[in-house]
């Protein structure tokens, strides 16, 4: 084990505070509100004194009228006591990805054993991964698949050991005449959108390889009677479109028939953000808008987009927010009992930057960045996130003094027990160069302090050979975070979704931050003897 500092002594509590019961103190069903990928919820009751007791995962009792939830969707169920990480990389050993990254934990058919979903970015001949930038190289071969970006996985258990074998193409159907043209998948829910009862599937991806978005973008597949899933984008996803920014040859932005989101949609997360009892989703969209050559400032960050469930899984997608991004996280941080947004973006205030590159989105000047908004978006009541809360300070490298200019992923958790979420980012230097980990302690009225900042991958020390392309083997970076009490101690361990093209000690898949309270963690890797989780074999996929 590698042991890491103590930044801030707190009392923790962690999960043994789940309770188990139900009903509001009056005799009234509490208010529920889905959250993230529909496994944690927020209740409120009509009266202001007793506690809301909970019978869903993850929920403390509290004593007030808000019954807040301590966990997101990214927690593991107690029974899984295995790790995705070996099932992933078998999946690219076996030529069938570049990369897995993204899982969701789901028992799909009811057999008491948890499967998992995952995205699985499709082989395709045409692209060169090792080069620093992954463009279409028609010589090699077809750039594009007609194969789906996830794979289904469902998983056996025979007394300690695991076994998983691929069912994808048993179950999902997919009858969009629009073709998954450069289909490559960056983040993925699974929750009952429909109301039916039964699992389906969101996946938040971008077409835009080699600048080309003529395929589908944003994969919808919902449950049907006969037990399969049937890709719903063109019958179940409607929006409205808009050139106030004609830009990146797809003039204009929004939905287009059948295709989904037509931007470049990079995080994703689910909840009830307008308190109506069915699973909306917040997308983020990494093109700016709202600007041109002749204005002296932007106007507008970006757009925010969320897809409103009209309670049988059709979505209207509109505008609900107006800040550039590519992270998100639903979950109540002021207390209100509505969602709010934890958001995440690029840092575009950072000068050297524009040192680097002859013009940088949202600036204007040399020493004019309007810079992205990393923080808190307020939840309006009616799923609106226009007004800005707390703001994280920027992040810079212990190693080179360099900003992180980028947040791929945060997760929201009650880290010390005190009924309050947490916050949990990753940070990546220029094009996923360098990257590092902080926590976020929730202080109450709507403030936060860092008690951790990690670095797991050095950056570039000069400005000079920053990267200017994306991918290649300098990439380093966590996708996603998950979140268990692996050893059983009543204190919440991170589990790091990673990428590490570097092969470090600590952003590997599956490393594990396990808790010692007052945030100072044991960091165990999938190859330590130590190691909580139980290994996987993935057998051949069905045909």
């Amino acid at each position: 084990m590698k042991m890491t500092s103590t930044l801030l002594a707190i009392s923790l509590l962690g999960v043994s505070s789940i309770t188990h019961a139900t009903g509001c103190s009056d005799g009234s069903e509490p208010v529920k509100t889905v959250s993230s990928d529909g496994s944690y919820y927020t209740y409120k009751c009509n009266v202001s004194s007793a506690p809301v007791n909970s019978t869903e995962p993850g929920t403390v009792s509290l004593s007030s009228d808000v019954q807040k939830s301590t966990t997101t969707g990214n927690w593991f169920p107690d029974e899984v006591m295995y790790s995705p990480h070996y099932a992933k990389y078998s999946q690219q050993f076996r030529l069938k990805a570049w990369t897995s990254t993204h899982w969701q934990f789901a028992d799909f058919d009811n057999d008491g054993i948890q499967d998992f979903f995952m995205i699985t970015n499709p082989m395709q001949t045409g692209f060169d991964w090792s080069a620093d930038s992954p463009e279409c190289n028609t010589s090699i071969g077809t750039c594009f698949s007609d194969v789906g970006s996830f794979s289904l996985i469902k998983v056996s258990q025979m007394g300690q050991s695991f076994t998983g074998v691929e069912v994808t193409n048993d179950f999902f159907i997919d009858n969009n005449p629009i073709e998954m043209k450069g289909t490559d998948g960056t983040d993925l829910h699974v929750a009952d959108f429909n109301g039916d009862g039964v699992f389906d599937v969101f996946q938040t991806e971008n077409v835009s390889i080699n600048k080309d978005k003529t395929g589908k973008n944003d994969m919808f597949f919902l449950s049907q009677p006969d037990g399969t899933w049937l890709e719903s984008t063109a019958t179940h996803v409607t929006g409205t479109w808009d050139c106030s920014y004609c830009k990146w040859g797809t003039k204009g932005h929004g939905v287009k028939e059948g295709k989904g989101l037509i931007n470049f949609s990079h995080g994703s997360s689910i909840g009830d953000i307008d308190g109506d009892g069915d699973i909306d989703i917040v997308v983020t969209s990494i093109v700016w808008h709202g600007w041109t050559k002749s204005q002296s400032k932007r106007t507008e960050n970006g757009y925010i987009y969320c897809y409103i469930n009209q309670g049988d899984g059709h979505m209207k997608v509109r505008q609900c927010g107006d800040q550039w991004g590519n992270s998100g996280e639903l979950g109540d941080i002021d207390n209100d009992g509505d969602l709010d947004l934890v958001w995440g973006a690029r840092q575009m205030s950072w000068v050297l930057e524009w040192n680097t590159h002859d013009k940088m989105p949202g600036c204007t000047s040399h020493n004019s960045c309007n810079s992205a908004f990393n923080g808190v978006l307020l939840n309006d009541g009616t799923g609106n996130f226009y007004e800005r809360g707390f703001e994280f300070d920027d992040v810079f490298t212990k190693t080179t003094g360099f900003a992180y200019q980028g947040t791929p992923a945060i997760g929201l958790i009650d880290l010390d027990g005190d009924d309050d979420l947490d916050v949990v980012r990753s940070h990546v230097g220029m094009l996923y160069s360098g990257a590092g980990m902080t926590i976020e302690e929730n202080i109450g009225n709507g403030q936060f302090r860092t008690v951790l900042h990690e670095e797991f991958c050095a950056g570039n020390t000069n400005k000079n050979d920053w990267m200017r392309n994306e991918g290649g083997s300098h990439n380093c970076w966590v996708n996603d975070f998950k979140f268990g009490d692996f050893n059983k101690d009543g204190l919440v361990d991170i589990y790091l979704d990673g990428h590490d093209a570097n092969k470090s000690n600590v952003v590997q898949d599956g490393t594990i931050y396990m808790s010692n309270g007052k945030f100072t963690y044991d960091i165990v890797n999938p190859n330590d003897a130590d190691y909580p989780l139980k290994n996987i074999n993935l057998r051949t996929t069905r045909k």
